[in-house]
């Protein structure tokens, strides 16, 4: 990852609770999740949707369009507990867990089990392990195998390491 984007948006202070963050108007919510995706993209804040700003029944299919548009398909996966899941080796992926900020999820970029950017100026990543990761699957694996991006998801390159 080259194009590191910080979210513009921080919740305001005294929120401590995620029922008080759904509570605020759309356009007060952080936007980590848009300053991710700008991240790994590599685009500017700004050509990314601000998707959590959108009604809860909304949004996961405005980021699945966004991807959709760009020829890849997300998907999001629950870490550890019963549910298990794994981290790809060597790849920047966005993964959530719980904010340092408060008791809602915060969403950050990861390599190998290791923080690679927090959206948030503070740079605090998350309270513990992460709880969930999103995937990026190639819609049309035959476009992206002359590119230089790895296909480690696509292909089932698992990570050994021992779930949270």
């Amino acid at each position: 990852m080259t194009h590191a984007v910080f979210q513009t948006i921080v919740i305001p202070a005294g929120v401590k609770t995620a029922d008080e963050v759904e509570a605020l108007p759309g356009d007060q919510r952080g936007d980590c999740l848009r300053a991710a995706v700008a991240s790994l993209m590599e685009l500017p804040l700004e050509a990314v949707p601000h998707f959590v700003s959108l009604p809860s029944e909304q949004w996961w299919d405005a980021i699945e369009a966004f991807f959709r548009d760009r020829g890849l398909l997300i998907v999001w996966q629950p870490l550890g507990g019963n549910v298990g899941g794994w981290l790809p080796l060597g790849i920047d992926m966005m993964v959530t867990g719980k904010s340092p900020r408060g008791d809602w999820n915060h969403v950050v970029i990861m390599r190998d089990w290791t923080l690679v950017h927090d959206p948030h100026p503070s740079g605090d990543g998350l309270a513990g392990d992460p709880n969930g990761a999103y995937y990026l699957f190639p819609l049309d694996p035959a476009k992206w195998a002359h590119t230089d991006i790895p296909l480690s998801v696509a292909n089932g390159v698992h990570n050994d390491r021992e779930q949270p």
